[in-house]
């Protein structure tokens, strides 16, 4: 019998989500990529800038504070609660964009020249401010199902919407794309309005369904829903757009450093769109694994905090970073010697493997990063979260903006100085999560095994590659196989090391009547 309520049945579902929609996003981009270019690419992440400052005022703490809350509601089945919730929720998320779009749709003329030194951007940020409407609704209904252990609805929505951006995207950019970058991340943005129509309609209606008002009264006392929310979504909402107002000011100086250490300006932009629209895509694979245990940890560990339950709170936690490291590491090191070659496929750009390998260094680190916010959030220390934010995310602009410009370094030390910060950020984040919780980090479990494992695994597709290639194989077909024996081993490491997958399924994802 299927035990859909159990935490490893939601895990995995979620994490399946995530990996089609990891491939997805993989095709997404390769599509973009060929269609738009990395000069494309990078006018559209200059303007994405703004989305992404946007919806961290409007969006993220309301739905980390959704997501809690209505974990606490669900427990004890109190749906008008969670209806209440959601429609206060709804009304600061719209208050809160209302206040915003009046300044960017006036100035929006000087936020593309000044802020974001590309005037192209301009004609992608007044729909920018749709897309975001409809992309917070969904970002709050998700939350929502999320805090509920819902995930199907948050998995159907995901994967309908990507599909629907995918076609939209191309039909768009192959009929009215005319060559210039600007018109194309118009174009982009546009594509990614019409698909969140889909997720609006769908999560809208799934949840008037799901959640009709019941009569019966909770079981426990009520508590001041709108208090508990706030006190939540204030802490995390200010953590939200310090990292990104400072995240976006890195990305924004990148091309102006660049030019400084002697590149020309579409050469800067494409180096942009060619970091974070084509190497980091395909580095951020392993995302699928990280992200669903990460999006379930939080609430997990929330319950066993507010229970006192010392002992399972301690063992999640160790049990978490544990399972981080190996689902983080061996697959960015299997996928690393394979970045210049991928590139080179895909998008028809050549990528060195020192960059490819900064950045592969970089990603685990946000792995790490996430997973120790998650955390920190479900042992409610928000405001540590913020300290740390407000730190990391200074000091990263600061490297960014000194580390860039030198000509030795140049786009080398753009990604140096996001290494350093994020890397001193989650050090001290678990420093602050030992601290508090009384664990102890285990370096052999979770540091020392996850490292062996990466290195074998890389190890192994390397010679697997280049051992194919002797058997007069194409490159594309050998990349392919090395992958695939990669995954076997990868699980044949994990069963040596008493990870037993399937154990785990059938104890923790099916029962016995």
């Amino acid at each position: 019998m299927l035990n859909r309520n159990s935490f490893f049945y939601q895990a995995a579902l979620l994490a399946a989500s995530n990996f089609v929609l990891q491939l997805l996003g993989f095709v997404y981009r390769v599509l973009l990529g060929r269609l738009a270019g990395p000069e494309g690419l990078g006018v559209y992440t200059l303007a994405i800038q703004v989305y992404s400052i946007v919806m961290s005022v409007c969006s993220f703490g309301l739905c980390v504070a959704v997501t809690h809350v209505c974990a606490r509601l669900y427990e004890t089945a109190d749906y008008r609660g969670i209806r209440k919730l959601i429609r206060f929720a709804l009304l600061c998320f719209i208050l809160l964009l209302s206040l915003l779009a009046v300044p960017i749709l006036s100035f929006r003329g000087f936020i593309a020249k000044t802020l974001l030194s590309d005037s192209r951007t301009e004609s992608a940020l007044f729909i920018i401010l749709i897309c975001i409407l409809f992309t917070g609704i969904e970002n709050i209904l998700k939350a929502a199902f999320l805090g509920c252990r819902l995930v199907r609805y948050t998995a159907v929505s995901e994967l309908g919407e990507l599909l629907i951006r995918i076609g939209f995207a191309w039909l768009l950019l192959t009929r009215l794309m005319n060559g210039d970058h600007g018109r194309s991340a118009f174009l982009i943005v546009l594509a990614m309005t019409l698909s969140e129509l889909y997720s609006v309609a769908f999560l809208s209606a799934s949840f008037l369904a799901r959640f009709k008002v019941k009569l019966a009264k909770p079981k426990t006392p009520a508590f001041n829903i709108k208090r508990a929310f706030l006190k939540m979504a204030v802490p995390s909402a200010l953590t939200s757009v310090l990292s990104n107002v400072f995240s976006s000011i890195a990305v924004v100086i990148f091309p102006a450093r660049l030019m400084l250490a002697g590149y020309a300006h579409n050469e800067a932009v494409s180096s942009l769109g060619l970091i974070s629209g084509m190497v980091a895509p395909l580095l951020m694979l392993p995302y699928a694994l990280v992200g669903a245990l990460c999006a379930l940890l939080m609430p997990s560990i929330a319950a066993a905090s507010a229970l006192g339950q010392k002992r399972v709170l301690a063992r999640k936690i160790d049990k978490g970073i544990e399972a981080a490291g190996l689902l983080a590491l061996p697959p960015t090191a299997a996928l690393l010697p394979f970045i210049p070659l991928m590139c080179a496929l895909l998008f028809n750009r050549t990528v060195p493997p020192l960059l490819a390998l900064l950045l592969a260094l970089h990603t685990v680190t946000v792995y790490y990063l996430i997973l120790a916010n998650s955390i920190l959030n479900g042992l409610g220390l928000q405001k540590k979260v913020l300290l740390l934010a407000f730190l990391g995310e200074s000091l990263q602009v600061a490297l960014v903006f000194l580390l860039t410009a030198k000509p030795a370094l140049h786009v080398y030390g753009y990604v140096l100085g996001m290494i350093i910060a994020d890397l001193l950020r989650t050090l001290f984040s678990f420093v602050f999560i030992h601290a508090s919780s009384g664990t102890k980090p285990r370096v052999f479990q979770a540091g020392l095994v996850p490292l062996a494992c990466a290195v074998t695994l890389y190890a192994f597709s390397r010679l697997c590659f280049f051992k194919l290639l002797s058997l007069s194989i194409s490159a594309a077909n050998a990349l392919l196989l090395s992958l695939g024996f990669s995954a076997l081993l990868y699980f044949a490491l994990l069963r040596l090391l008493g990870v037993r997958v399937l154990a785990y399924l059938r104890r923790f994802v099916f029962v016995q009547k």
